[in-house]
């Protein structure tokens, strides 16, 4: 019976290991496709935790299938009482407290690149985001045919008149810094882009900024990653990337005009 249950418990490192192995050589490893300047700093972040807390876990299951092995039972089925070893306590502590010391002044800088006000664009907000339940609704800045650019965007008090309203599609210019601001109606949702390596949550009552690049035309994914309520699933929308900047505001003007004209009729 010792034998059957060492061979159970094997399983969970052979297995774990080797679903680490298919999922690292599969197209894109662990993360979807990288389209942004920051995602590759971010990804080397997640992949050297992964990497310390992959060789615990493996080392920590390696150690249980040994000591199950080797029990013998030679005291009757009784258990053996210890008060520890202290000078192996304060070894792994301190070993822990280092790793965890590595991390938090490893990750500084890829922090300070995604998330440091400092580094936030120079330039108006180029959409306002609002979650609810359960969509999520976008507020652009509508052309201005006389300056040939886009209106100002106040996130505060937005003038319909100078805004176009999306619901669930995020439109943006290639190789831009991006700039939204962020904020929700009701309770916490997360604005999550995959593909961007950007995650946010919203605060009700607040306006979030919210900035990142995307350097690959395309649609990609965009969802809530925060549990809001029975209808959390379906807060399933999408990023699109267009070709330019030039077709990116080919798009705005052709949207400004269609709901500038419905508006007016």
């Amino acid at each position: 019976m010792r034998s059957f249950w060492t061979l159970l418990f094997l399983l969970v490192p052979v297995f774990g290991v080797l679903a680490f192995i298919l999922s690292g050589i599969t197209p894109h490893g662990w993360l979807p496709e990288n389209i942004s300047t920051t995602g590759k700093s971010i990804d080397m972040l997640f992949n050297v935790i992964l990497a310390i807390t992959g060789f615990f876990f493996v080392a920590t299951e390696v150690l249980l299938v040994w000591a199950m092995f080797r029990a013998r039972g030679e005291n009757g089925g009784k258990a053996t009482f210890t008060h520890g070893n202290r000078n192996l306590e304060i070894g792994w502590t301190i070993m822990t407290a280092g790793i965890l010391l590595f991390i938090a002044f490893y990750q500084m800088p890829v922090w300070k690149e995604a998330k440091y006000q400092s580094q936030k664009p120079k330039t108006e907000p180029d959409a306002l985001v609002t979650a609810s339940q359960f969509l999520w609704e976008v507020l652009y800045p509508s052309w201005d045919e006389k300056t040939g650019k886009p209106c100002k965007l106040n996130t505060v008090n937005p003038a319909l008149g100078e805004t176009i309203h999306l619901v669930g599609e995020l439109h943006v210019a290639p190789n831009q810094p991006v700039l939204i601001h962020l904020t929700t109606r009701d309770v916490l949702h997360s604005f999550w882009l995959p593909n961007c390596r950007v995650k946010q949550d919203s605060l009700p009552g607040h306006i979030i900024p919210v900035w990142f690049d995307a350097n690959k035309p395309g649609t990609y994914e965009w969802v809530c990653a925060e549990l809001c309520g029975w209808g959390h699933f379906r807060m399933r929308a999408k990023l699109v990337v267009h070709e330019s900047l030039q077709d990116y505001e080919k798009w705005l003007k052709e949207e400004t005009r269609r709901q500038h004209g419905m508006a007016q009729k």
